[in-house]
């Protein structure tokens, strides 16, 4: 199964821009905080994974479980872009605890709880005016 906090899969120049995920992410393998899967085309850009957890029951490795995106098609042009995560977002692989692989892009730029405010999220989403920024997270207008 694929599984993402905003969307299982996106294909065919889809896009994701300027959200964030809060959500308890748990799935097989293919697994991601804001995404699970990307293909043909697609784009994911000025995005924030505050997941507390990701977990994948049957994935054997770490290599399809990201903190943005579970895994991407080979060979694909894939725009990625202004892509963030917590630092301390639980991974859980076929049961056990384990570590992020830092220097894998699909885990976004790490920040800490204190780096995530308004005004974080303001650059990141591009000072969007679809979003109230008056809370800790912005809420979609």
């Amino acid at each position: 199964m694929i599984e993402g906090g905003i969307a299982g899969m996106i294909c065919g120049g889809s896009k994701i821009n300027h959200c964030y995920s809060t959500n308890q992410i748990r799935g097989t393998d293919n697994v991601g905080g804001i995404c699970g899967a990307a293909s043909d085309n697609s784009e994911i850009k000025g995005v924030i994974a505050l997941n507390p957890e990701i977990k994948g029951s049957d994935a054997t490795d770490k290599t399809t479980i990201h903190k943005i995106l579970g895994i991407k098609d080979k060979n694909v042009n894939l725009v990625i872009s202004s892509i963030y995560s917590l630092d301390d977002i639980k991974l859980v692989v076929s049961g056990k605890d384990a570590k992020w692989n830092d220097k894998d892009t699909l885990n976004g730029v790490k920040k800490t709880v204190s780096d995530i405010n308004s005004n974080f999220f303001k650059g990141v989403f591009e000072n969007s005016a679809l979003w109230d920024y008056s809370s800790k997270y912005p809420i979609l207008k």
